[in-house]
């Protein structure tokens, strides 16, 4: 359990990188700076990237533990997870950093969407 524990602060890691890519990308856009746009571009992709091996290396934690483990870890990643008051730490770590990248998804999604539209107008990929 501690091993999704610390996959999940890895995530959570590069989300916050993520998030700060696309920040600055924000920043290149307002002063119509496309060279450094492009080169944060391909940063972020570089990210996103990481992110997705670090969600398979998480399946693959997954897969290896004791079913009724897995299936708890599952269970609090997953926003609507009850949280007892008796809940184990090790179960408490892997829901509260869920909720982190959660968190901090929201915000990046946030910003990429409005970045979407200022770039590809009506062909944004938020606009379907």
């Amino acid at each position: 359990m501690l091993n999704i524990a610390i996959n999940l602060r890895k995530k959570y890691n590069r989300i916050s990188e993520l998030l700060d890519l696309t920040q600055q990308m924000e920043d290149c856009i307002s002063r119509n700076d496309m060279v450094s746009f492009k080169i944060l571009l391909a940063m972020r992709t570089d990210v996103l990237l990481e992110i997705e091996k670090i969600d398979e290396n998480r399946e693959e934690i997954l897969t290896a533990l004791e079913p009724q483990k897995a299936q708890r870890a599952k269970y609090y990643m997953q926003k609507d997870a009850v949280i007892a008051d008796d809940i184990p730490a090790e179960d408490l770590k892997i829901y509260s950093t869920f909720m982190d990248c959660k968190s901090v998804a929201a915000k990046l999604i946030s910003i990429d969407k409005m970045l979407s539209k200022k770039i590809c107008g009506d062909k944004s990929f938020y606009k379907k």
